[in-house]
């Protein structure tokens, strides 16, 4: 993508929100891993109080590093299985895209909880997006538009099952 589709994609930026003080609290604000941050309870909070759509419920809670390394080595085949299940072609190469360049993607782990079971909900996004790279650690990360570079998926940790992928539409 030329600098100016990356400019496009930033100029749709709906919202970041702001869940923590500075880069020197980041401890405090959530916990680095390979392929992301893990929230902390109160930034989850802050986050499904600004986005109801999300439908994140208390409690909140902090997945463990074990939990995240079950989901990441689940979710390159939930991926390949809802490619290959879904009739729509233009989702199916917005899926096969996601998973071609997916260690690219950083990821936002929110752990929070939804008819008593608890979930994960994973936040993915390029790497290279405009802009995003100074802030992911510390803001939840949401554009509207984008396409494939941006994706969410709910992951239940209990039953290691995924549900309700969803990938951002093109401008």
């Amino acid at each position: 993508m030329g600098m100016y589709g990356r400019k496009c994609i930033f100029a749709l930026l709906l919202l970041v929100l702001p869940v923590g003080r500075g880069i020197a609290e980041s401890s405090a604000l959530g916990q680095l891993i390979g392929t992301g941050i893990i929230f902390s309870t109160a930034e989850v909070k802050k986050v499904a109080e600004w986005d109801a759509e999300l439908d994140m419920g208390p409690p909140y809670w902090v997945p463990t590093a074990e939990d995240i390394t079950q989901l990441e080595g689940r979710l390159v085949p939930y991926l390949h299985n809802e490619a290959s299940s879904d009739h729509d072609k233009f989702r199916r190469t917005q899926i096969n895209e996601i998973i071609n360049k997916l260690s690219r993607y950083k990821r936002q782990y929110l752990g929070f909880t939804s008819y008593g079971k608890k979930w994960i909900l994973v936040n993915g996004f390029c790497a290279d997006t405009m802009g995003v790279d100074k802030i992911w650690r510390e803001h939840f990360v949401s554009m509207a538009d984008g396409g494939q570079c941006f994706f969410k998926v709910r992951f239940e940790p209990s039953d290691l099952h995924f549900e309700q992928l969803e990938i951002n539409g093109e401008a």
